[in-house]
């Protein structure tokens, strides 16, 4: 039932969905030697047929070039044995898995993440102590993989470029441009279609989280990963960096202030407290006017979050002229910014508040409204919200 439902909503918002499949450390990952990774290939081929020959053909489900995009995040070259590791491997393998799944007699549009291709070419640059590295170099093996495109599951290599605080804004705003540059023709060299990758939070250069997933510290010597400024500059220089699609990385646990929607320690350009800064920076860069979302139960929600949400004074929205056109793109990407036509509003802080909430709200990571699983209707509140602050239609630009 998951991915109709997801369809439904999708459809209602006005926006278009698509299916990431995380194979890598239960299918790929687990694959030993080479007839294992043959049923691991042959298990994604028949999940990945089942669901595009069920939707992939629905007027929700994002495609591009006609055909449906299915993003393979984890196809990782490491499969687990050294015998299995070569790039050889790699190709047969999605070779296999491209000849395996056809939707109205087309492939499906494959990418997945370059973060990956570290493991391949070893040319991952993260050096900070000079100009601009490559970024990412891709080579002619991980090309012949036949992936149409690939994207940073975690862009802060690019992201570095700009936001160290140890040169000034200028040579910031020139080292990103070129970062992006780079990023797109090494894709291009080798007939990748490029995806530029921006990100909202999550400061991985100093990781004093518990495990995987927890919270960051910032190093002092780079800008924080949530100045909005910062945001401003690097979605204007996506946009201008001539790619046709900009991806916007983020992660779904809710941490605080790591996700797109609501953070609490978000400021707006003038420093007011604003937990929606980035979606409103974002709908600003692209030319359209910000919706307030509708929250979710107050059952669903830490009552810090639904007090705070709650301080904020809605005023009634009036209608605002046409917004201004936005870049078109070949590609409808799958989160996009939705809009209304009406005025951003202006929050005025309420003076104190008491949140009472019942029953009390147990964070249990993606279990959004608390029925004991994480499930499709957990999405479902996600992507409600989503799509009325994110969804600029068919020809928006903006995953």
């Amino acid at each position: 039932d998951f991915v109709p439902t997801m369809l439904d909503v999708a459809r209602t918002a006005g926006i278009q969905f698509y299916l990431m499949d995380e194979n890598g450390s239960g299918d790929l990952g687990g694959a030993a030697n080479q007839s294992e990774l043959d049923q691991a290939v042959d298990n994604l081929i028949q999940k990945c047929n089942q669901t595009l020959i069920a939707h992939g053909t629905d007027e929700a489900y994002f495609r591009i070039d006609n055909r449906p995009v299915y993003f393979l995040p984890f196809w990782v070259p490491a499969f687990g044995a050294p015998g299995i590791e070569q790039v050889e491997i790699m190709q047969a393998a999605l070779k296999r898995f491209r000849d395996g799944v056809t939707v109205d007699g087309r492939e499906p549009w494959l990418y997945s993440t370059s973060v990956y291709l570290a493991n391949f070419s070893g040319n991952l640059s993260y050096d900070l102590n000079g100009p601009p590295g490559p970024v990412v170099h891709m080579n002619q093996g991980w090309a012949d993989t036949g992936f149409e495109s690939f994207t940073c599951w975690d862009p802060l290599g690019i992201q570095e470029q700009y936001n160290r605080t140890d040169i000034d804004e200028t040579l910031r705003d020139q080292n990103l441009a070129r970062a992006f540059s780079i990023y797109i023709s090494n894709q291009e060299n080798f007939g990748a279609t490029p995806i530029v990758p921006i990100q909202v939070g999550f400061d991985t250069r100093n990781n004093s989280g518990p495990g995987a997933g927890g919270l960051h510290e910032v190093d002092p010597k780079y800008i924080g990963p949530h100045d909005p400024h910062f945001w401003r500059r690097q979605i204007q220089l996506a946009l201008a960096s001539g790619a046709p699609h900009v991806w916007i990385a983020q992660w779904n646990e809710w941490h605080e202030d790591q996700t797109l929607e609501p953070g609490w320690g978000f400021r707006d350009e003038a420093g007011n407290e604003e937990p929606f800064a980035f979606l409103r920076i974002l709908a600003d860069e692209l030319g359209r006017n910000f919706s307030e979302p509708t929250l979710p139960p107050q059952t669903s929600v830490d009552p810090e979050i639904w007090g705070k949400v709650n301080a904020f004074e809605s005023p009634t929205p009036s209608p605002s002229p046409s917004p201004t056109a936005t870049p078109t793109s070949t590609a409808t990407p799958t989160f996009t910014p939705t809009v209304t036509d009406t005025q951003t509003p202006t929050h005025t802080p309420s003076p104190t508040y008491t949140a009472t909430p019942t029953p009390p709200f147990n964070n249990e990571g993606s279990d959004i409204n608390l029925d004991g699983a994480v499930d499709a209707l957990d999405l479902l509140i996600l992507l409600e919200d989503w799509g009325k602050v994110t969804g600029g239609g068919p020809n928006s630009k903006v995953h």
